[in-house]
């Protein structure tokens, strides 16, 4: 029952703007049976999370090419689009109106109004800041500066539209009604808002630990080849990473002498298309992350979202390397 549940959220994930096949990544060495699948987690806009039975098997997605009924058992995770509720969207219209007012009490109402409203009004005070009012676009840059440094990366780019994320799809559309039916051991049959959700996660066994192996000979190329690990990042999670083996950057004429562990060494100089040592495993998350080094172990929050890539910096002579690197990922 819990995995058909699971199935009709991951179906409500499929529902977008627009579907873009992605290449099935390659079998990770402790991917778990199916029969292993837990109720999947909702993370809400307030940073909490709970795992919900949810109560529905399909979902419907407005997409650029019309609507899509989704089977949620397809979906991996969906990123929620920004929704205002009718009560914000009042007071978001009321303070940006009030922002022009003539009295300053209302001005100074209107601008901590906005403030409160947080993410909600981070797209609306970006827009005001190119008022052709001198007095509101100064009120909106002073108001976005703050909410600059109190909202996260995700936060503040948050999409108007759904991304959700399937085996091997991802979609970009608006999910249709107004939530996920779901069932609480607590509080009986709920409706979750899609206003107050901020990501769906389907869990597993390979969701919160997975290990791969990176082999030099493919994925130690200067031509920077990555290896999809299939391993998804929330932005929310801490990701730990521990990496065992070690490759050898010359092993046509080195007699073994250039074995190197996945910290890498620059002590035989470094390609200049490449900032990181020879032999180092790199990693980054989704198709255009930042590039940062995993090295022997790796803990962290990346603000990113998506799947894990890895790959391991070439041999500072251009020639093929050989050897691999055990990778173990979790969640903390």
């Amino acid at each position: 029952m819990l995995r058909r549940c699971a199935g009709a959220l991951v179906i409500a994930a499929l529902c977008c703007l627009s579907a873009v096949a992605d290449p099935v990544p390659e079998k990770a060495a402790t991917d778990k049976p199916a029969d292993n699948a837990l109720p999947p987690e909702l993370r809400f806009a307030d940073g909490s999370a709970v795992r919900l039975a949810l109560l529905q098997d399909q979902i419907e997605v407005r997409t650029k090419y019309g609507t899509l009924t989704v089977p949620l058992a397809e979906v991996r995770s969906i990123e929620f689009g920004l929704r205002i509720p009718p009560e914000a969207a009042r007071r978001l219209e009321s303070a940006a109106a009030n922002l022009a007012s003539e009295d300053f009490a209302a001005r100074e109402k209107a601008s901590a109004e906005l403030l409160a409203l947080r993410e909600l009004a981070w797209p609306t005070v970006r827009s005001l800041t190119k008022s052709p009012d001198r007095e509101v676009s100064r009120r909106a840059a002073e108001i976005q500066e703050k909410l600059q440094a109190q909202l996260t990366e995700t936060q503040k780019a948050m999409r108007p539209y759904d991304v959700i994320r399937t085996d091997a799809f991802e979609i970009h559309g608006l999910i249709q009604g107004n939530g996920l039916k779901a069932r609480s051991p607590y509080f009986g049959d709920v409706q979750v808002e899609f206003a107050n959700l901020r990501q769906y996660r389907r869990l597993n066994g390979t969701e919160f630990e997975r290990e791969v192996v990176v082999d030099a000979q493919k994925y130690g190329l200067q031509g920077r080849t990555w290896m999809d690990t299939g391993f998804e990042i929330d932005g929310d999670s801490v990701v730990v990473m521990n990496v065992s083996g070690e490759v050898d950057l010359n092993p046509q004429g080195g007699n073994g002498q250039f074995r190197i562990g996945p910290q890498g060494t620059p002590q035989w100089g470094v390609p200049g298309n490449d900032r990181f040592p020879p032999g180092a495993l790199v990693g980054r998350i989704g198709d255009k992350g930042r590039e940062f080094l995993v090295g022997e172990h790796f803990e962290g929050k990346p603000a990113e979202h998506g799947k894990v890539y890895l790959r391991i910096a070439g041999s500072p002579w251009g020639n093929l390397s050989v050897g691999e690197y055990k990778v173990k990922m979790s969640y903390r």
